[in-house]
């Protein structure tokens, strides 16, 4: 499909390099006001399954102040600083993904990357179907349901977006994302 694996990955680097050369600034004055906020680096940089399996570092701006638990965040957990909380609802702690979509491990669109320990509550065959393609800053389940859904909903439209990947079905995802970021729309 020359979408799939020549148009969608020209237009995700060229868009990336288009965004982060606009957000720049905002990158700056997000990094400083994290640092303000609490101790730590501004970015935090974690292992993720990427296309076909392959791990890779994704980058995102810190929102949780620094320690070593590696338990899952819920939406009122204590360890989110002021301005994690800030950048969570606005989803500007994504944004630092653009990064990966330009090094070409991410793509603009497409299931949200998983932790390796992730597989088991997925199940083997369906995590193998979610990474056939590139892991996307946005996908359709975060465009219906941003972090809201059910595993089953996730797991669905994921394999679903994976069958079905095309110009229009990514159109349609980057709008339905901009309507529920902006807060009209979706489970949250």
């Amino acid at each position: 499909m020359i979408y799939k694996s020549i148009v969608k990955p020209f237009f995700d680097r060229l868009f990336a390099l288009i965004l982060l050369i606009t957000f720049f600034p905002l990158f700056l004055i997000v990094a400083i006001l994290i640092k303000l906020d609490s101790p730590g680096p501004a970015l935090f940089i974690q292992k993720r399954v990427g296309e076909r399996g392959k791990l890779f570092s994704i980058y995102k701006f810190r929102s949780m102040v620094v320690n070593n638990s590696d338990s899952y965040t819920s939406s009122n957990d204590p360890r989110i600083t002021k301005m994690g909380a800030f950048i969570r609802k606005a989803s500007i702690d994504e944004l630092p993904q653009l990064l990966n979509v330009l090094k070409g491990e991410m793509s603009l669109i497409g299931p949200r990357p998983s932790l390796e320990r992730e597989e088991e509550m997925y199940g083997k065959e369906n995590f193998y179907k979610r990474h056939l393609i590139k892991p996307g800053i946005t996908g359709l389940h975060q465009s219906l349901y941003r972090s809201s859904g059910s595993l089953r909903s996730k797991i669905l439209l994921d394999t679903f977006y994976v069958r079905k990947i095309s110009f229009m079905l990514d159109l349609k995802i980057l709008f339905w994302t901009f309507k529920i970021v902006l807060g009209r729309g979706g489970g949250n």
